[in-house]
């Protein structure tokens, strides 16, 4: 609804609009989620709430699921990532950075 408002009022920067919405409700971010299918547009608002875990509130603008995800670092590499909407569900990811060693060649 927000992003639509701001698409009618003409508005370019509606990422701006989002922005300062997320300064009134106090939280660490805010943003438009969605991408080209507009029935699937929220209203994302997100707080880190400990340095290792992150909720973010998903409000479902033009018919979708309003939606609550938790996200926890448990460690090096480790996320634990919880959502519940419509659906429910969680995933333990596990990530890692490849490592390039640059050696002498003779």
């Amino acid at each position: 609804m927000v992003h639509a408002v701001a698409k009618t009022l003409g508005l370019a920067g509606g990422q701006f609009l989002v922005a300062r919405l997320g300064t009134v409700f106090g939280v660490d971010e805010a943003r438009i989620e969605g991408g080209t299918d507009r029935s699937k547009t929220s209203l994302v608002l997100g707080k880190r709430l400990l340095p290792r875990v992150k909720v973010d509130y998903a409000i479902g603008l033009l018919g979708a699921p309003n939606t609550l995800r938790v996200r926890y670092e448990v460690g090096k590499g480790w996320v634990l990532r919880t959502e519940s909407g419509a659906e429910a569900g969680a995933d333990l990811i596990y990530s890692f950075k490849e490592s390039r060693k640059s050696g002498s060649r003779e």
